[in-house]
């Protein structure tokens, strides 16, 4: 009987120390993929960083081509709200020597 739970005894060892070796294999995977995730996830960080530096640096050139054609175009419509006028005043000159040279006329 003594011989009997020696074995048992062993045998139960036996499974647990095999147990132990299955469950710290598996737990040494998932630290492996873990780790593995953890510099992946790294590596894409530093893309997005680059690629968003990227985006930051086009929208800085945008922001000034943008700025460049809104100050060119209210210098285009200045002048030509300054040539309309000069046109109506060249106009208004035009129709009032017209009008005295056919009041002098008719006089």
């Amino acid at each position: 009987m003594q011989n009997y739970d020696q074995a048992k005894n062993l045998v139960l060892e036996l499974v647990d120390v095999k147990v132990d070796m299955a469950v710290e294999k598996t737990i040494n995977r998932v630290v492996d993929q873990i780790s593995g995730l953890k510099t992946q996830i790294h590596g894409e960080m530093s893309d997005l960083k680059s690629q968003i530096r990227s985006l930051e640096h086009e929208a800085i050139a945008v922001n000034t081509n943008l700025s460049v054609i809104n100050k060119t175009q209210e210098q285009i419509r200045t002048k030509f709200i300054e040539y309309a006028f000069k046109t109506v005043w060249v106009a208004l000159g035009s129709f009032a020597v017209f009008a005295i040279a056919h009041l002098h006329a008719l006089i």
